[in-house]
């Protein structure tokens, strides 16, 4: 006997074939050759592998009825001696019990045969593991904030408005499975500072309860402001981050910190946690040398499992969510005043009115008639004559 698998798993479906191969080594025919099949408890049989290649048709049907009662296939009446006949089952065990490490199915030959009515009994055993997956989703909203010239307000500020834009990140944990998980933390990471001076206004956090924060949130005493729109999330998964190049990463500054704890997330179940700040104006001296994007670390890690079988590991995932900081620059050169262009509008004006007075002195506008002058006219007045 054999199986496709060698683990199933707490809290999946796990599809499993199992194949076998039952031959008659005896001189004579088996009279109504049968094999038993026990699977073990929870285990669900769907049907028969279809005939293809060595695998021979079976016609199998549950003895007690349910699940967990022993399956007969007809193996042939009589199977001839010699024969061998491949075949394939189907089982899923969606329901598997955290009892034991290992399930166990049984194989067993038996026919009506006085001298050798059935063989030994083939035990074959899967491992029972209880593991899960998770990802992390995360975005910035907006994801590129431009900070003016002159910054967004005094230093330091006294309301609201004397900050940055609001900007929130939010951060997705999906439970991919195949288990369920009974508790987890997620941890975020944020510089507060660059070069000594603030950066980072936390206003607040909402989505997930029982939260740690390092630092208190509104730390100017305003109220937090209403969430953004809805968000689309996208995966950003980093495991090396390598050369951030002029951003600000934790832990090269003073940071600020929080760690929030999950509850139980069944398979494919998600939480959300939204984090909220604004981004303080860069001091005159700095603004140079103030950095590209700000980066938040996040990690979620299980804690437990709701089973009493162990796992290889507890998962965890990370990422970074960049908000971008861009500077804006004044135009080359700045605006070109009024008067200068009414100046340059009269003083177009005067050199065209003096280069069409001196093409008037130079008889550039006296055209002459098309029978020449008056003088010309009388001349050819007589010889006209004459020629008549």
């Amino acid at each position: 006997m054999s199986r496709d698998r060698r683990a199933v798993f707490l809290g999946d479906r796990n599809p499993l074939n199992v194949t076998f191969l039952a031959r008659n080594v005896g001189e004579g025919g088996a009279y109504e050759a049968e094999l038993h099949l026990r699977p073990p408890p929870g285990a669900l049989y769907s049907g028969v592998l279809r005939p293809h290649g060595n695998f021979s048709a079976l016609s199998c049907e549950l003895g007690g009825g349910n699940g967990s009662s022993p399956l007969v296939c007809d193996l042939g009446n009589p199977m001839k001696a010699g024969a061998s006949i491949w075949g394939g089952l189907r089982f899923t065990l969606p329901h598997l019990s955290d009892n034991s490490s290992s399930v166990r199915f049984e194989l067993q030959i038996r026919s009506k045969n006085a001298n050798n009515s059935q063989s030994a009994v083939v035990p074959v055993a899967l491992a029972v593991r209880a593991a899960t997956r998770v990802s992390v989703l995360g975005v910035s909203r907006p994801d590129v904030v431009t900070i003016p010239e002159g910054g967004w307000g005094p230093d330091p500020p006294q309301r609201l408005q004397d900050l940055g834009p609001p900007v929130e990140h939010v951060y997705e944990v999906v439970n991919e499975g195949p288990g369920a998980i009974s508790q987890g933390t997620l941890e975020l990471s944020c510089p507060l500072g660059h070069r000594g001076h603030p950066l980072l206004y936390v206003t607040g956090h909402e989505g997930l309860h029982n939260c740690t924060a390092s630092h208190g949130t509104d730390p100017l005493g305003l109220e937090r402001e209403q969430s953004p729109g809805p968000h689309v999330l996208q995966r950003r998964d980093t495991g090396d981050t390598g050369d951030t190049g002029d951003s600000l990463v934790c832990p090269e500054a003073e940071c600020f910190r929080l760690s929030c704890r999950s509850g139980a997330l069944e398979r494919q179940q998600r939480v959300t946690l939204r984090l909220s700040f604004r981004i303080r104006s860069p001091p005159p001296r700095q603004r140079e040398l103030w950095p590209l994007s700000l980066r938040c670390d996040a990690e979620f890690r299980v804690l437990q499992l709701p089973y009493r079988v162990r796992p290889d590991s507890h998962p965890r995932h990370r990422l970074q969510v960049v908000t971008a900081l861009s500077r804006s620059r004044p135009e080359a050169g700045g605006g070109v005043p009024v008067w200068a262009v009414v100046l340059a509008v009269l003083l177009g004006l005067l050199l065209l009115g003096l280069l069409c007075y001196g093409l008037y002195k130079l008889g550039f506008f006296k055209r002459s008639g098309p029978y020449g002058t008056a003088m010309e006219k009388a001349q050819l007045k007589p010889q006209a004559a004459s020629e008549a």
